[in-house]
């Protein structure tokens, strides 16, 4: 089982229940393939098992229908609105940085 620590801005109860629906999903189905083993830095390698882009995390969110079936299909639906939206709202800022980049390479 792979775990990646959790961001301090994500909520416990949800990392948790999203950790035992993997669980779950293994001990009911054991016939499933366990994926290689990583040596060395992972995000060096082809073919990343996670998602990098968030809007990429929530498509990906929304097609498990492990997930939806453990965290129930309304909850799913509410959370990947929100999140969502929040991403949005995040892509809708334009940064300092990126005035002075575009700024410099106009």
């Amino acid at each position: 089982m792979e775990y990646r620590v959790a961001g301090a801005d994500a909520n416990p109860y949800l990392v948790m229940a999203a950790i035992f629906a993997g669980i779950l999903h293994g001990l009911d189905n054991p016939q499933l393939p366990l994926q290689e083993e990583v040596e060395g830095n992972g995000l060096e390698q082809e073919g990343l098992p996670f998602p990098i882009r968030q809007s990429d995390a929530l498509w990906e969110f929304m097609q498990n229908d492990h997930l939806r079936e453990r965290l129930g299909e309304r909850f799913c639906h509410v959370f990947h609105a929100c999140k969502h939206d929040e991403l949005l709202q995040f892509e809708r800022l334009i940064t300092e940085t990126e005035i002075e980049w575009m700024l410099k390479n106009a």
